[in-house]
């Protein structure tokens, strides 16, 4: 699995925010997941600790860019947009680097978790797909108003979000920015992307899902760090777009991992597949 090794950034908060290597450094910590303080759920499942939770994409996304300003190129303006709808991706559990086997935490097996950032699949959340701007080199800076995330616990076992599924998690706040590089001939064809969410921010998570010392994590002030890495692009994003006044639209797959970072909620969040509208960092070994 590789994850990316970003710079987390808010525009107006850029002095206050970690470094990449600072981002890379922070330590992994422990916390403990319980299916059965599910409200609704009643099936089986036991307890277990976890220090990391691995997301798939489920089939790809779809990003939009549109040329605002009708220049032809994604400049210093940012006027600028893109949005990205669809993506769902699943969700695994790891501890000290090792997969957690079904057998031991129940995925796959008892129930399926997915990690949803369109909230516009999940009914009565007001939000639509992830919109920002974009700018030099393919800056992408996310809108505070689109930010959020859902972690769903699905008990339809068939590898696909079921729609109306409970959420155990959300993820909400913050601006922030992807700071692409890597170019070759003008276009970005993968890259990856940092971003941090204040957790459970909205109160919907039950009691004694989520666990520290037997504290409730959503109750802590704690943040989701959620490293992702840019698979696909496809078609590339290139610099110019086709025509004056146009659109670039293309296909993202993502992978990625999370970890709880006792972060103070305000700490500006990334946005997801975003980052590949933008330019690309190279990914490193998880």
């Amino acid at each position: 699995m590789q994850t990316l090794n970003k710079t987390l950034m808010a525009m107006a908060l850029a002095a206050a925010l970690p470094t990449a290597a600072q981002a890379a450094d922070v330590p992994l910590l422990d916390a403990v997941f319980n299916p059965t303080a599910v409200a609704g759920y009643g099936g089986p499942g036991a307890s277990f600790t976890f220090d990391e939770i691995v997301v798939t994409s489920v089939g790809s996304s779809t990003a939009i860019l549109t040329d605002v300003n009708g220049n032809g190129v994604l400049d210093a303006s940012f006027v600028d947009t893109f949005t990205e709808t669809g993506l769902v991706a699943n969700a695994n559990f790891k501890y000290d680097g090792a997969l957690i086997m079904p057998g031991a935490s129940g995925v796959n097996v008892n129930y399926e978790m997915f990690a949803i950032f369109d909230p516009a699949l999940i009914a009565g959340t007001g939000l639509g797909g992830w919109t920002g701007l974009v700018g030099p080199d393919n800056v992408a800076i996310f809108d505070p108003t689109k930010t959020a995330a859902a972690i769903v616990f699905d008990t339809t076992i068939d590898g696909a979000y079921t729609a109306g599924s409970a959420i155990i998690g959300w993820l909400t706040m913050g601006t922030g920015n992807c700071i692409l590089t890597g170019t070759v001939g003008g276009t970005f064809a993968e890259g990856s992307c940092g971003m941090s969410f204040a957790f459970d921010a909205g109160g919907v998570t039950d009691a004694g899902v989520w666990t520290r010392s037997g504290t409730d994590i959503g109750d802590l002030g704690w943040s989701m760090m959620l490293d992702v890495d840019v698979d696909s692009v496809s078609p590339p994003i290139t610099l110019a777009f086709p025509t004056k006044g146009g659109t670039q639209t293309t296909t993202l797959i993502h992978d990625g991992s999370t970890k709880f970072v006792p972060e103070p909620a305000t700490l500006a969040l990334l946005g997801i597949g975003l980052l590949g509208m933008g330019g690309l960092l190279r990914r490193r070994t998880a």
